[in-house]
């Protein structure tokens, strides 16, 4: 079937999948109201006092319904890839698809309300010790029988990279009303003041030269740029010829400079065309157009840029996107446990990455087709009743790559940290600091990065990449210290016989980051804001030592970590 390996364990078809019967499960544990007690049909989860309760109208119960949804929904862990519990409470007050219809006078008695969280809370405990509990239905065992694991190429040169985003970096260069004028799904966000302003980013639209020269300096070999659909399509079959031959000349100017381009064809952002407000059920992925236009806008970027790269990755952590998109309800379409729709988008992306794959490949058959997924390190927390949150997000990591590994050349992840994820965790991950820690509170374990790592190639045989790897932090000997032990630990998987072929850093300089806005510090530099020259800080230094003395997959061998970090002089 197009848009699904052959040889891997596929889910239940779409309509039949195992959904996890979020509402029924409620339901089932609330007590039952008295016989002719009056029923409001108004969903609520929370304890509220009887005196209160008379005095709010309908719309306030439903206030309150958002509210405690979310406030559940948090406790519960679907909180995928370590987005802080707070933003979630907020980005879920849309979330009452699967909780609905419980009567009022069920839960308004106090007795009745201690009665339903006791009964709630001993369910799932006692589930959890008899079955797995899995909202998105088992787990994938992946390809079977299990590839051969391909080996390590000692004697070639190993890719060191940094790797970029076009909405997190460029500046629009364009105004509303203006012919070439363009928007994505997540400037509808922002215009819902659902996410920061990104203003002007780093200006690599009109200043792209600015890049070219820090990437010069630090000596990379390759280099991971994103083209933004929008930009080159700003209405459908429209495409703007003027950001075409820019985004070519970026790519040629990085190849005459001696740094290969891995051009990456979707990062995160669709076009606004693609989001449909009255159903988002069917926007962006699920769109009616979206798998056309995909292919046209994918054969026409390629076609033109194929002379000046020999890598491409079709898509940017589309497992994440899809998670955040439709279980925790952050990132556009904005829906709340829409486990169906998850596995739909699901579908829908596997397939649109296929095709962009078999479309590289014809025009260009020597090209490595890159996936780029984000795995963090997962591992069970002790509450956590049947795994539920562990299990779901286990889907995260594999769900996507289980259908697309067999169309790439080279398996490339994602890896930033690894997690616990149960309900303690997840709820402080926003508060968490100090030396284990990113400011953004993600646990720092290079370890976690080794076991990605050989879990990935035991699953799939490929060859690998690290794609991204990078810590937000205002103290940049602790980045040179992560960044050291992590490169260490794929220099301990080579050892151990797993083909690593390359390393990308995250990333050249402060940016956008999302929901986080400019208040992560990822970069090796930053902005003069006056010059916009790309100052660099102590970590592009000792990334470009790196490089420059460990130019061959063997020499990556001989790195070995450090335990403690120094403050390193003039350190910001």
């Amino acid at each position: 079937m197009e848009g699904i390996a052959p040889n891997v364990s596929k889910p239940p078809a779409p309509g039949k999948r195992n959904i996890f019967p979020v509402g029924a499960v409620v339901r089932g544990f609330l007590p039952r109201s008295r016989p002719g007690a009056k029923k409001d049909t108004v969903t609520t989860l929370k304890v509220l006092k009887n005196d209160t309760t008379k005095k709010r109208g309908i719309k306030g119960k439903q206030k309150n319904a958002a509210w405690d949804h979310s406030c559940l929904l948090s406790l519960l862990g679907f909180n995928a890839f370590a987005l802080p519990a707070p933003i979630v409470l907020l980005a879920n007050f849309r979330g009452m698809r699967y909780v609905r219809a419980i009567p009022m006078s069920q839960v308004t008695n106090p007795k009745c309300s201690v009665t339903f969280v006791l009964l709630l809370s001993a369910g799932f405990l006692l589930s959890g010790c008899v079955n797995p509990i899995d909202p998105l239905g088992p787990v994938g065992k992946g390809p079977e029988p299990r590839p051969a694991r391909s080996q390590p190429h000692l004697n070639d040169k190993f890719a060191w990279g940094i790797s970029t985003a076009s909405y997190q970096y460029e500046n629009p260069d364009v105004k509303p009303g203006q012919k070439d004028y363009f928007s994505t799904d997540w400037d509808i966000l922002v215009s819902q003041k659902k996410a920061p302003e990104k203003g002007n980013a780093l200006y690599t639209w009109t200043k792209f030269e600015k890049d070219l020269d820090a990437l010069k300096k630090i000596g990379v070999t390759h280099y991971r740029f994103s083209i933004e659909w929008a930009r080159v399509e700003p209405r459908p079959g429209v495409y703007d010829e003027e950001v075409v031959r820019r985004y070519v000349a970026m790519a040629r100017q990085l190849k005459e400079a001696g740094i290969e381009p891995v051009i990456c064809l979707w990062h995160f952002t669709f076009p606004a065309w693609l989001y449909d407000k009255k159903n988002p059920g069917q926007s962006n992925w699920l769109h009616p157009m979206a798998r056309e236009r995909w292919n046209a806008y994918v054969d026409k970027m390629v076609r033109v840029t194929a002379p000046y790269t020999n890598y491409y990755a079709p898509q940017n952590e589309p497992n994440g996107q899809i998670t955040t998109a439709y279980i925790v309800g952050q990132w556009p379409p904005c829906m709340s446990l829409a486990f169906g729709h998850y596995w739909k988008a699901i579908d829908a992306s596997t397939a649109m990455f296929r095709d962009a794959a078999a479309c590289i490949k014809k025009i260009k058959p020597t090209a490595k087709v890159m996936s780029v997924e984000a795995l963090p390190w997962w591992e069970r927390a002790p509450l956590d009743p049947g795994g539920l949150i562990y299990n779901t997000m286990l889907h995260g990591n594999v769900d996507h790559l289980d259908r697309v590994y067999d169309v790439c050349d080279i398996v490339g992840f994602n890896y930033y940290y690894s997690q616990s994820p149960g309900p303690i965790s997840l709820l402080a991950e926003n508060a968490r600091r100090g030396h284990n820690f990113s400011m953004m509170g993600w646990r720092i374990d290079p370890d976690g990065l080794y076991k990605e790592i050989r879990r990935v190639g035991n699953r799939y045989g490929k060859p690998m990449m690290i794609t991204e790897n990078g810590l937000a932090t205002p103290d940049d000997s602790k980045r040179v210290w992560y960044m050291r032990n992590h490169i260490a630990a794929i220099g301990r998987a080579i050892r151990d016989g797993y083909d690593m072929r390359g390393y990308f850093t995250w990333s050249l300089a402060d940016n956008y980051e999302w929901h986080f806005g400019y208040k992560s510090f990822f970069g090796l530099s930053r902005m003069d804001s006056k010059t916009y020259d790309r100052v660099f800080k102590p970590s592009a230094e000792k990334y470009a030592a790196i490089i420059k003395s460990h130019p061959t997959v063997e020499s990556v061998t001989t790195i070995e970590p450090k335990k403690n970090f120094k403050p390193l002089k003039g350190a910001n």
